[in-house]
C-alpha cells in the first residue's frame, strides 16, 4: 500500500486514463447489452453517457498527439449519434433531452473543424440533417402539446410514462 500511495507521478496518471477509458468502453458495453435485451431506456442513457465521455475525453486537449492521431474523434459520428439518441428520447416524449441532444449535434457542426483539427467532408449535408431532424423535432413537439390540448387525459398519461407498452408481433 506505502509503493501504491507513493508511486510517480507518471505511473498514477496513465493507471488513472486506463481506468477512465475502461469505464467509458463499460458504458458501451452495458449501452449494447441492455439494447440487445430490449432495455431501450437502459440502452439510452448508456449510450448518453458513453458519448458524454467521449466528448470530454477528446476536447479537454490534454490527449497527447499520437493518442489522436492512433484514435481520432469521428465528429460526424458523434453528430449522428446524438441524432439518433434524440429519436428515442422524442418517442418517449422527453422533449428536453432531445432537444439537448439536437443542438449539441448542431453545435458539433459548427465547431467540427475546431475539435477535430479538420474538415470532413459532406460537414454542410451533416449540418443540414441537424436542421432537419431539429425541424421535424418541434414539429412533432407542436403535435404533442395539440394533443394534450385536446385529449388532456391521453397527454396525462403519456406524459407520466403510463402508457400501455406497444403489443409485440
Amino acid at each position: 500500500q506505502v509503493m501504491y500511495e507513493r508511486r510517480p507521478a507518471s505511473v498514477r496518471r496513465a493507471a488513472e486514463e486506463r481506468a477512465a477509458n475502461n469505464y467509458t468502453l463499460t458504458m458501451f458495453y452495458l449501452a449494447q447489452a441492455y439494447g440487445a435485451l430490449r432495455k431501450q431506456g437502459l440502452s439510452a442513457r448508456f449510450c448518453a453517457e458513453t458519448m458524454s465521455r467521449q466528448l470530454d475525453h477528446n476536447t479537454s486537449g490534454v490527449r497527447p498527439k499520437e493518442a489522436l492521431e492512433r484514435d481520432p474523434f469521428d465528429c460526424k459520428d458523434w453528430v449522428r449519434n446524438c441524432c439518433s439518441l434524440s429519436d428515442f428520447f422524442v418517442n418517449e416524449c422527453m422533449f428536453w433531452t432531445a432537444e439537448y441532444l439536437l443542438q449539441s449535434a448542431a453545435v458539433m457542426c459548427e465547431k467540427c473543424e475546431e475539435v477535430c483539427g479538420d474538415r470532413p467532408p459532406n460537414l454542410d449535408e451533416l449540418s443540414a440533417e441537424c436542421t432537419r431532424d431539429l425541424a421535424n423535432f418541434y414539429s412533432t413537439r407542436l403535435k404533442f402539446a395539440r394533443t394534450c390540448a385536446e385529449h388532456p387525459d391521453v397527454g396525462e398519461e403519456v406524459w407520466r410514462g403510463e402508457r400501455k407498452p406497444a403489443a409485440e408481433p
